[in-house]
C-alpha cells in the first residue's frame, strides 16, 4: 500500500490533493478544456495518450465531404493537421478509403502526383464517381494543397472536378468518447499517485504520464529530448504508424476499378 494512504493527512498533503483535484478532475467532464488538445501528440511519443478524438472527428468530416458529391464526378483533396507527424493523415486515409495519402515522413514527388493523376483518370473513365486524397499539412513545402489541387484540375482532362478542403481547427472539436473518458480516468489516477509519491520524496521529479506498450507508465521529463525529434514532434527512429503504410496502400481503391455504390 502507498505509504501516503497509511499515514494521517497533514495540511500539506490536504493542499496537494485539493490542487490535484482542481487541475485533473475537470479534465474528465469538460471536453472543451485545452488539455484535450494533447491528442495531437498522442501517437507521436511512446508515452502518448492514445486518445481518439482527432481521428474520429476527421473521419466524420471527410465522410461528410465525400457524401456531398455522391452523384458527381469529383475528387476531393483534404488537408489534415499533424505538423511534421503523419499519423493523423495516415489514419484519416485508412478510415475514409482514400486513394492516396501524402505524409511528411515521405514527402511528395512529382512522379507520385503524376501516378495518382493517372490512376484517378483511369478510374473515372470506367465509372468511378468520386475520389479522395489526404494530405498532411506539412507533407511538402513545394507541393502544397493548393498546388496539387490546381495540378489535378488542369490535367484531369475534364474526367473529374477537383475540390480542395482544409479542415483546419474543426479537427480539434468533438466530445470525448467513452474510451477517451476511461483512458483519462486511468491516466488521472496514475498522475495523482505520482504527485503523492513526489510530495513525500526528498527530491521530487517532474514526469509525464501515458501509455507504453499498452500499460500506463510514468516517464521523467528529463528523458523527453532522448525520445523525440523536437522540431518534428515525433519519436526518434522509425515511427510505429509507418508500418501501416503498406496496409493503407492495399486498402486504396485499385487502379481502374469503379467504386461500388453503398
Amino acid at each position: 500500500m502507498n505509504r501516503f494512504w497509511s499515514e494521517p493527512l497533514n495540511p500539506a498533503h490536504r493542499r496537494l490533493i485539493f490542487v490535484a483535484a482542481l487541475v485533473l478532475i475537470p479534465v474528465m467532464f469538460v471536453p472543451a478544456l485545452p488539455v484535450w488538445r494533447m491528442i495531437m501528440h498522442a501517437p507521436q511519443y511512446p508515452e502518448g495518450l492514445n486518445l481518439v478524438i482527432y481521428p474520429n472527428t476527421i473521419k466524420g468530416d471527410v465522410d461528410k465531404v465525400k457524401d456531398s458529391a455522391v452523384s458527381a464526378r469529383s475528387c476531393f483533396l483534404v488537408e489534415v493537421m499533424g505538423g511534421e507527424c503523419g499519423f493523423l493523415a495516415l489514419m484519416a486515409g485508412m478510415t475514409t478509403g482514400a486513394e492516396g495519402v501524402y505524409l511528411p515522413e515521405e514527402g511528395i514527388s512529382l512522379q507520385r502526383l503524376l501516378d495518382d493523376l493517372d490512376a484517378l483518370r483511369t478510374g473515372f473513365s470506367v465509372g468511378k464517381r468520386r475520389g479522395l486524397l489526404v494530405r498532411g499539412e506539412r507533407a511538402d513545402d513545394v507541393y502544397t494543397t493548393r498546388f496539387i489541387e490546381s495540378l489535378l484540375a488542369r490535367e484531369s482532362g475534364g474526367a473529374f472536378d477537383v475540390h480542395g478542403v482544409v479542415l483546419g481547427r474543426v479537427q480539434q472539436g468533438g466530445a470525448p468518447s467513452p474510451f477517451d473518458r476511461i483512458q483519462a480516468t486511468r491516466l488521472t489516477a496514475a498522475a495523482v499517485d505520482h504527485l503523492i509519491a513526489q510530495a513525500l520524496a526528498e527530491r521530487p521529479v517532474s514526469a509525464m504520464v501515458g501509455l507504453r506498450d499498452g500499460e500506463v507508465a510514468v516517464t521523467p521529463l528529463d528523458e523527453l529530448l532522448d525520445l523525440v525529434e523536437p522540431a518534428a514532434g515525433r519519436p526518434l527512429g522509425p515511427t510505429w504508424w509507418m508500418a501501416l503504410r503498406p496496409l493503407a496502400d492495399l486498402m486504396a481503391s485499385p487502379r481502374g476499378e469503379p467504386e461500388v455504390p453503398a
